[in-house]
């Protein structure tokens, strides 16, 4: 797919409330993931945003993935491999104001990053566009 207003087209899966990790986890967990996962397929998580519990984007992640993967195990045992190289499916989760808006990205393998340079500005890459909520298209 190709755009020229947006990097990535993502697919609206729910809102949660996520003023904490522990109710961040619990609106993943809530969640059927295996609409969007193959229970023998790969996924990985990009996480963006923060507020006063989740200060790191890692953490974020990992505790969507958590929530993930424990729905899946809940429900039948068998679960997704996490896979961050080559994933079958990226999930994007996008923290706002206490609230995780979750989405799969429908635009396929991501690019490798591009090297630093001084002549793209201050922590940008060449050639690349901020984050992944500014230059994504979200469908509902």
């Amino acid at each position: 797919m190709w755009s020229r207003l947006a990097n990535r087209v993502i697919l609206h899966v729910a809102e949660v409330a996520a003023t904490s990790d522990d109710e961040l986890y619990d609106g993943v967990v809530h969640l059927d993931w295996q609409q969007h996962i193959a229970v023998n397929g790969s996924f990985k998580v990009n996480f963006i945003g923060e507020n006063e519990a989740i200060r790191n984007t890692q953490y974020g992640a990992q505790r969507v993935k958590d929530g993930i993967v424990d729905r899946f195990t809940a429900s039948g045992g068998k679960r997704p491999a996490v896979e961050a190289k080559t994933p079958d499916v990226i999930v994007s989760a996008r923290l706002h104001r206490g609230q995780l808006t979750l989405g799969i990205d429908l635009s396929g393998p991501q690019p490798a990053p591009k090297r630093l340079s001084s002549r793209a500005g201050p922590g940008t890459a060449e050639g690349k566009s901020g984050s992944c909520a500014a230059d994504s298209v979200w469908l509902a």
